[in-house]
């Protein structure tokens, strides 16, 4: 399976820091991994831009091979929400650390 850090930056994989973090893409093996992720997002405004971060984000997956997740944030309320989807559908994963969805 491949992770792609999309609209965040990784910090730390199944616990273990990145100490510069993870912008890109990169290999994970197929089952459960956790990651500790920031995020930020702009709003236009008339005469100036907001800018929205988070600090550590917890997300996580149950990985299948030869899957793509990308992290995705969206603006909701004026908070950051930030999630995991499966590129091949741009969808949220429906159970990110639960059982397979095929089980759902």
């Amino acid at each position: 399976a491949l992770m792609d850090a999309g609209d965040g930056v990784i910090h730390r994989i199944d616990g273990k820091w990145i100490p510069k973090g993870e912008t890109g893409s990169f290999e994970i093996k197929p089952g459960e991994h956790e990651f500790e992720v920031t995020a930020e997002a702009r709003q236009a405004g008339l005469l100036e831009a907001t800018i929205f971060r988070t600090g550590l984000r917890t997300v996580c997956v149950k990985a299948r091979a030869g899957h793509r997740y990308k992290v995705k944030t969206t603006l909701k309320d004026d908070t950051l929400l930030v999630y995991l989807v499966d590129q091949a559908t741009g969808a949220p994963l429906k159970t990110p650390c639960g059982p397979d969805e095929d089980e759902d």
